[in-house]
C-alpha cells in the first residue's frame, strides 16, 4: 500500500468514530485499527522516503550538470565574443595603419615627383645653357672659318725691301 492509501483508511477511520457525549468533539477510534495503519505507514515512509531522496538527488544532479553545462556555454561564448572583439580590433588597426600607409605613400610619391621634375628642369637648364654655349662657340667657329676663307682667298702682297 501507498501512503496516501494508508492516509486515507486513517481519514476512513476517523469518519466512521463515534463521538463521546459531552467532550467537547472527541471521539472513540478503534486504536487496534489505527495502529496497524501507522505500523505499514512508518513500513513504508523509510521506502518512499528514500525514493524521495533519490529524486532530489537525481534533480540536484540534473540541476548541476545543467548549470556547469550552461556556465561552460557562457565562458565559452564570453570567450568568444572577446576572440570576435579582438579579431575586430585588429581589422580596425590594421585598416588605419594600411590608410596611414597608403597616405605615407602617396606623399613619398608626390616628394619623389617634385624631385624628378626639379632634377629634370634643372637638367634640362644646364643642356639648354651648354646648347646655347655650343651654339656660340658653333657661331665663333664659322666666323672665324669665314673670316679665314675670306682672307685666303685675297691675293698675298709680298714685301718688298
Amino acid at each position: 500500500m501507498k501512503i496516501e492509501e494508508l492516509l486515507e483508511e486513517i481519514d476512513s477511520l476517523l469518519g466512521k468514530a463515534w463521538g463521546v457525549p459531552f467532550t467537547g468533539g472527541k471521539k472513540l477510534v478503534d486504536v487496534d485499527s489505527l495502529e496497524r495503519i501507522l505500523d505499514d505507514i512508518r513500513l513504508h515512509l523509510p521506502q518512499e522516503m528514500q525514493r524521495a531522496n533519490e529524486i532530489v538527488s537525481k534533480e540536484r544532479k540534473i540541476i548541476e550538470g545543467a548549470r556547469s553545462a550552461g556556465e561552460t556555454i557562457i565562458e565559452k561564448a564570453e570567450e568568444r565574443a572577446k576572440n570576435i572583439i579582438n579579431e575586430q580590433e585588429i581589422v580596425k588597426i590594421s585598416r588605419q595603419r594600411s590608410k596611414d600607409i597608403i597616405v605615407i605613400a602617396q606623399q613619398k610619391e608626390r616628394e619623389i615627383k617634385q624631385s624628378a621634375y626639379a632634377y629634370v628642369e634643372d637638367m634640362m637648364s644646364k643642356v639648354e645653357v651648354s646648347l646655347i654655349k655650343c651654339v656660340g662657340d658653333i657661331k665663333d667657329i664659322k666666323a672665324t672659318v669665314h673670316l679665314q676663307k675670306i682672307n685666303s682667298s685675297k691675293p698675298k702682297q709680298v714685301h718688298n725691301e
